[in-house]
């Protein structure tokens, strides 16, 4: 009908404009100009992030920043790098993202059931359901079933069927991703902060089966240079069942408690690489005991309100957030670890 060519006009181009708006937006760079500012935005949680420097734009890395090795610039409240829209997912523009998926969704959908309604009609016209097939062996006549009339679509109007269900399918999974990201914004986090959460859930397991890793646990780095003939260790025994070269520079690290600050040599420890000529050694660098999962808390959650306010409004949410993270860390006592009762915590022994 004409409403539907009209709302099909307008729709596709809305799609296309945020598109766009996506390609051209800035999702928050950090430069040497804004990057006081940025690191005001928000707080480090001691956690997940860290005072340190970006070595590639050589500025102060604020909090929940990253570096994108695509776009090759730090991204503030840095989500993930989206190839379809060629840019980085950050502050200044995930909520136009989130408009970009929503209208992708709509449309896809919209597009799949209104082709339903067309293949319907198409059944109905042809009056495929008050006919009868018969069958080839008895010669008996049944009723048209439903899979009887989707073969004749897909014989009649293969077109009507495939855009139908590809528009269908691709609605479905973006809303499916749509969803997702609607929930890192009810949880205040993003996609490249659940890997961390993930990546330290997976370190405390590992620091957990160490023997007496409540007490002092001990985190030794052995590093490999391209070239170094190592051998590895597949058997219980500790026999060798392979030799060869390293490939690529690799730091191999290995939790053991061992005194603080002493040189360690890999062929003492049962790690799977050893060197064959030239012994790898490290300084062993004592590691604070870690919390449970249950213990760290996600400070930049402050509330579904003010988690949409962040994305819906980021321009005002600077001033906001200067004040709403003094107040904050005066219920804390001035702890901004992240962890209840204040205090900090060692993760690893290594920046995120």
């Amino acid at each position: 009908s004409f409403y539907h060519k009209i709302n099909a006009f307008w729709l596709v181009g809305l799609c296309a404009g945020v598109f766009w708006a996506n390609l051209r937006s800035d999702p928050g760079i950090i430069t040497e100009e804004n990057v006081k500012i940025e690191l005001q935005r928000y707080q480090f949680d001691g956690i997940i992030y860290k005072e340190k420097n970006c070595r590639t734009c050589e500025v102060p890395r604020p909090a929940r920043s990253k570096h994108c090795s695509t776009c090759n610039h730090c991204c503030a409240r840095f989500d993930h790098h989206c190839p379809w829209i060629n840019n980085c997912v950050g502050a200044g523009n995930i909520r136009l993202f989130l408009s970009f998926l929503g209208l992708h969704v709509f449309l896809c959908l919209y597009g799949g059931i209104l082709l339903g309604y067309i293949n319907y009609a198409l059944v109905q016209s042809a009056g495929l359901y008050k006919m009868s097939v018969r069958n080839r062996t008895t010669g008996e006549l049944s009723p048209v079933t439903h899979l009887v009339v989707a073969k004749w679509l897909v014989h009649n109007h293969p077109p009507l069927i495939g855009l139908c269900m590809s528009l269908t399918l691709i609605g479905l999974v973006l809303g499916g991703f749509l969803v997702y990201h609607l929930y890192l914004v009810f949880r205040n986090t993003t996609t490249n902060e659940s890997f961390k959460w993930k990546d330290l859930a997976r370190e405390i397991k590992q620091r957990a089966k160490c023997p007496r890793a409540k007490a002092t646990t001990t985190k030794v780095e052995f590093e490999y240079q391209v070239g170094d003939p190592v051998t590895i260790e597949g058997h219980a025994d500790g026999t060798y069942i392979f030799g060869g070269w390293v490939t690529e520079p690799v730091v191999l690290a290995y939790y053991q408690h061992v005194p603080s600050n002493s040189t360690v040599w890999a062929q003492d420890l049962p790690i799977p690489l050893k060197p064959i000529k030239r012994p790898a050694s490290a300084k062993a660098v004592v590691l604070e005991p870690l919390p449970s999962m249950e213990e760290l808390v996600n400070i930049y959650d402050k509330g579904l309100l003010w988690n949409f306010r962040e994305v819906l409004f980021p321009s005002s949410f600077l001033k906001a957030a200067r004040e709403h993270a003094s107040k904050f860390a005066g219920k804390d006592g001035g702890g901004g670890g992240g962890v209840r009762g204040g205090g900090s915590a060692a993760v690893g022994g290594r920046e995120r």
